[in-house]
């Protein structure tokens, strides 16, 4: 398993470096101090030296060897997928891109992630940091950047199946681990497989979620989080890494390690009431390890510092059971302290792991879903000390958190399917509350001296997983490639897979509950395991694993690509580039990828302006040597070559380019507007009056209003249409490398903001802490309403509701809940935001307590 070679090759890899004291979302740091309080310095990549704060990362050759029925386009699908995961926390800046697939580089390889192909024993991958910078100082925060990050996958992948959830499922976890983050026992993405309950459908947990969001926070994060600070002490003393869990009665678990001292904090939680359950490490696999196979952290001197020992589970304050534990309240922005525990030691560890299984048809698998209005209300756990021989091993009992879900003891039994010598899995049924509804559940395993709680053991569900019966081609009036996806367990929110890559939905039949999709390009012939996902994680692979449908592509259009630009491309400069494609090009967002052949060069942003015509910045790094660089276009699960090259030349002393992103300069935020004003940066710029710089946006002239150190404060043109605009400017007659601006719709307005009675404020009424208001915003445009975020006093917010009210849907009602760390005031600034669009902020009153 991935656990018993990570932490071996992180020692061999940054021995001399750093330190590791990671569990949950606790990434790998070093300790800088050796007495409390503990200052530690995590490794991290670093996003203010990386354009817009994306990490490449490259499939290095040689590819590995594949059977007969896996395709290489397919692999690289598959990765890309499970990279596009980790893009989609909101509350984390990074952003991850696929950089091509390229030779391994010679001298120094750019900062970035490489996936290799190697040759493993007893593991089924691996990855992480492996060199590193040393520490850097930005404000309060402390770091070590990563420079690079490897993940190591089998050389032969003829045995595995490269369209499973397990092998998607670790991509996704060794892309963790590269990005900084190392193991929980919160059963998410960061889990190992043996007790992982996450799915290709669900593929992070809120562990996850708040790790990245902790290494690379998105602005206003921690407003809308809370924290929970204690102590784990055994006679008095401190406890070494200890697994700290907080558990919602319903919901994911979040978790964290304890420093020397026992001193622990857990950060990114939801606001609301959690359980906290105090539990050892698992003993470890790799005896160079500390237990639960992490590198032990090292004081300044480079020297580890050992765990704690073994000892009882508990819930807080000192509980066997939730139900004589207490519940900690957690409110946004805000920390619970001094919620500490007293531990009994033991000299051993006694139950450490446990697996789950559903069983949704012919047979079982991990993880556990339970279809509760099915007649297999019922699931199996397998671990140590659960059973003994054909009986459940003595004074165990089982039961879960919440009280949604019981386990009904009478009906357990104990389950051997290969007979008294085989293994002895727990054969445990579930019993619902009226009102409760489907989600996970989790499950404590309790003994006489021992308590052992599994996050999100059993998922509830009211339906059987999706189903794929066939899938047929079709042509839409546009002579576009259609699929009819035919099966059960269909519906319009269905997810339709093709090798990974999402298929976007044209239509659902409610008459035959069949779902129409458009088919991601690929070569004619190749034949694509198509998967489906429903909304509670169930995969149509919990059914037809074994025999997973497949669609052969038709005859497809052959087209070639073109390079539409010509310039040559100047080192540690931006440039535009422009690819143009024959008819029958079928370029999308979320399918295509502009790759150059060359590290580097990285792209920056890439624009679908057209099913045959993409646009690009790219940055050429200060180091690129001199030489050709040519493109390929990564389209769905074909890979095209471009024609022609562009020649890297190295910069002349003075050479300036232009940064593609605009600032507003009333917001602070990279979304600036047709008519709005704008700084411009120019890197190196030396002093220039005004009337020294030209500037055209869009081929229209902006006009420049003033010009400060490298930065530039234009007027932007009213006339230019929305999207991509081409950027020239000229400085004292010498044009720079023409790069591509993003223009954006107005930001929103704040039409009013009302009380649930329809109470004006501030004309007529003040908001409470913990008031719904209600916000009509004009001017969302398209933005998802997971995209729109409310900031009163700063505080981050997300709407719990919202509709249109005009006609046109262009004003909207947002409905927040006022979180109990907004300032109060007569004047608190409340800003609706959407994605980087930023409203002008209205006066809010805010009542003190």
């Amino acid at each position: 398993m991935t656990r018993r070679w990570l932490g071996g090759w992180l020692l061999a890899g940054l021995a001399l470096c750093l330190a590791v004291n990671a569990w949950a979302h606790y990434p790998f740091l070093r300790y800088l101090n050796d007495s409390p309080p503990y200052q530690p310095a995590p490794a991290k990549f670093d996003l203010e030296a990386l354009p817009d704060a994306i990490v490449p990362y490259y499939i290095v050759r040689p590819l590995p060897t594949l059977n007969s029925a896996q395709k290489p386009e397919s692999l690289v699908a598959q990765i890309r997928q499970a990279a596009e995961v980790w893009n989609t926390v909101r509350t984390s800046r990074l952003r991850l891109r696929f950089g091509g697939i390229i030779d391994a580089p010679a001298g120094a390889w750019p900062t970035g992630i490489y996936i290799q192909f190697a040759e493993l024993e007893g593991v089924l991958a691996r990855g992480g940091p492996v060199t590193l910078d040393t520490v850097v100082q930005r404000g309060e925060d402390r770091f070590f950047p990563i420079q690079t990050s490897l993940i190591e996958l089998p050389a032969d992948l003829r045995q595995w199946s490269i369209h499973s959830d397990e092998f998607f499922l670790t991509v996704v976890h060794e892309f963790g681990h590269a990005l900084g983050l190392q193991h929980t026992s919160t059963s998410s993405a960061m889990t190992t497989a043996a007790t992982r309950t996450t799915t290709r459908a669900k593929p992070l947990g809120a562990d996850d979620i708040a790790g990245l969001s902790l290494l690379y926070p998105a602005p206003a994060y921690e407003t809308r989080t809370a924290k929970i600070r204690g102590r784990i002490t055994a006679g008095g003393a401190g406890v070494h890494l200890a697994s700290v869990m907080a558990l919602p009665p319903s919901g994911d678990a979040v978790s964290t390690l304890t420093a020397p001292d026992g001193t622990y904090e857990i950060a990114g939680l939801p606001p609301g009431l959690y359980y906290l359950y105090v539990h050892p490490l698992p003993p470890a696999v790799n005896q160079v390890l500390g237990p639960g196979d992490v590198v032990l952290p090292a004081d300044p001197g480079g020297n580890p510092v050992p765990a704690g020992p073994p000892f009882e589970g508990v819930f807080y304050p000192n509980a066997r059971s939730t139900d004589a534990a207490t519940y900690v309240y957690v409110t946004a922005g805000n920390v619970a302290e001094g919620i500490d525990v007293e531990v009994n030691l033991r000299p051993a560890y006694k139950n450490y792991s446990v697996a789950t299984y559903g069983c949704p048809g012919a047979y079982c698998l991990q993880p556990a879903y339970v279809n509760r209005s099915s007649r297999r209300d019922y699931f199996l756990a397998w671990g140590p000390q659960l059973t003994a021989g054909s009986e459940m091993a003595p004074g165990l009992s089982v039961a879960t958190v919440g009280g949604a879900s019981l386990i009904l003891p009478q009906k357990t039994k104990v389950y051997q399917p290969f007979g008294p010598d085989s293994f002895s899995y727990l054969q445990l049924y579930l019993s619902h509350h009226l009102l409760s509804g489907p989600g996970a559940r989790h499950l404590v395993f309790r003994f006489q001296d021992d308590l052992y709680v599994l996050p999100s053991g059993v998922h509830v569900t009211d339906s059987q997983p999706p189903s794929i019966a066939s899938v047929e081609a079709s042509r839409d009036v546009e002579g576009r490639l259609l699929a009819i996806v035919r099966g059960s367990n269909l519906l319009p929110s269905t997810r339709i897979l093709f090798d990974g890559v999402p298929a976007p939905s044209a239509g659902f039949d409610w008459e035959t509950g069949s779902l129409t999709v458009l088919v991601p390009p690929a070569p004619s012939g190749h034949r694509a395991v198509v998967v489906a996902l429903d909304g509670s994680g169930q995969t149509s692979l919990f059914l037809d694993a074994l025999a997973p449908p497949v669609f052969e592509y038709p005859e497809m259009p052959g087209y070639s690509l073109r390079l539409a630009s010509s310039a040559p491309l100047i080192a540690g400069t931006d440039a535009m580039v422009e690819i143009t494609a024959d008819p029958g090009a079928a370029f999308r967002a979320g399918w295509t990828e502009l790759v150059p052949s060359t590290p580097n060069v990285t792209v920056r942003r890439l624009w679908v302006a057209a099913p045959n015509r993409l646009l690009a910045n790219v940055r050429v790094s200060a180091q690129a040597p001199s030489g050709a660089v040519s493109f390929s276009v990564v389209n769905g699960l074909r890979a095209d070559p471009v024609g022609g090259s562009l020649q890297i030349l190295p910069a002349a002393q003075g050479t300036l380019s232009a940064e593609p992103n605009l600032v507003n300069p009333d917001t602070g935020r990279r979304s600036v507007y047709p008519g709005g004003e704008a700084w411009l940066s120019i890197p190196n710029l030396p002093g220039v009056e005004p009337a020294e710089i030209s500037i055209a946006v869009g081929g229209a002239p902006a006009t420049v209003l003033s010009v400060s150190g490298e930065r530039v404060h234009l007027k932007l043109p009213a006339g230019v249409s929305v999207g991509p605009a081409l950027l020239n400017v000229t400085v004292r007659g010498q044009p720079l490398p023409p790069v591509l601006v993003a223009l954006d719709p107005p930001p929103p307005v704040v039409r009013a903001v009302t009380t649930t009675s329809g109470s004006l404020i501030p004309q007529r009424a003040e908001a409470r802490r913990g008031d719904f208001l209600v916000i009509y915003a004009e001017g969302l445009g398209e933005t998802e309403i997971e995209g729109v975020e409310i900031l009163i006093g700063g505080v981050a917010h997300s709407s719990i509701w919202s509709y249109p009210v005009s006609r046109d849907g262009d004003v909207r009602a947002l409905w927040v809940v006022v979180a109990p760390n907004v300032p109060a005031g007569s004047s608190v600034p409340l800003i609706v935001a959407a994605s980087e669009r930023l409203s002008a902020p209205v006066p809010l009153a805010v009542a003190a307590d």
